[in-house]
């Protein structure tokens, strides 16, 4: 009910109803993984239970001025390789119809005044660090840690639960890719990451770093603040204040690096 009142949607019974329980065309971008193509063709016909052709069209940005070329029913495959792809788009520094489209959706989204709250007392409450809040002057990195596909030894020095006994990668953190023409599973030291931070700080004179990421694991946070120096902004969660907060500090996180002078996203 909530989601209707900005966009049209119906239940999904309703779409089996209106689509004969068939979809008519699958829309991706060119650039998923195969298997993850399958893997949301799959989802459609087991979770969903609407049939879908084999057939994958690649996403244009025309498509969506000419939606009536597909029909009604229309699957989208793999939809956060769109993020991805816009991300990577950003940092290509084109300014492509995908980027226009993102800027354009993003351009309309506001933070609520409960979230500027927050950021306010998490601002209050980073001492010696308020006026680069404040001026937006500091780098964010989004760092995810995607365990399902990043296996994970015992005895890694991230805090990250191992997973299949696989063998022990030390510091070295994963980074998975979701396009086809890059390596799956990629390998980097944790100590190059923070110090690539600290080099961009310096070429953007900035002066501190916050990290957003799913990995809340003391040792990861103490070699954060360790290896980052005076650069470290703690993260929200720290704070006992904000951490009641809980079904909105990933809100307070992103507005937190919407807000930074350069931002760097997990790709």
């Amino acid at each position: 009910d909530t989601l209707a009142r900005v966009v049209r949607v119906v239940t999904l019974d309703q779409a089996r109803k209106i689509c004969d329980n068939q979809i008519g065309h699958t829309l991706a971008f060119a650039v998923a993984r195969r298997n993850k193509l399958q893997s949301s063709r799959r989802t459609f016909s087991r979770k969903f239970r609407l049939r879908s052709p084999d057939s994958i069209h690649p996403i244009q940005p025309r498509l969506f001025n000419s939606t009536d070329r597909f029909g009604r029913c229309v699957g989208v495959a793999a939809g956060f390789d769109w993020v991805n792809y816009i991300l990577s788009s950003y940092n290509l520094k084109t300014e492509g119809p995908y980027v226009q489209l993102v800027r354009h959706v993003t351009s309309h989204l506001v933070a609520s005044s409960h979230l500027h709250e927050l950021l306010a007392t998490y601002t209050a409450l980073s001492a010696g660090s308020q006026a680069e809040i404040a001026a937006q002057r500091y780098l964010a990195l989004h760092w995810r840690f995607d365990e399902a596909f990043c296996k994970y030894g015992v005895g890694n020095g991230l805090g990250i639960a191992p997973r299949f006994n696989r063998r022990n990668h030390g510091n070295q953190a994963c980074f998975h890719s979701y396009f086809e023409k890059k390596p799956a599973v990629r390998w980097i030291d944790r100590s190059a990451i923070t110090n690539h931070l600290i080099n961009l700080c310096r070429k953007h004179n900035l002066t501190r770093i916050y990290i957003a990421t799913d990995n809340t694991a003391p040792v990861f946070q103490e070699f954060l603040e360790k290896a980052l120096g005076t650069y470290y902004l703690p993260p929200a969660l720290r704070y006992a204040q904000l951490r009641a907060e809980t079904g909105l500090l990933s809100a307070l996180d992103r507005l937190i690096c919407t807000r930074a002078a350069v931002f760097m996203g997990t790709v």
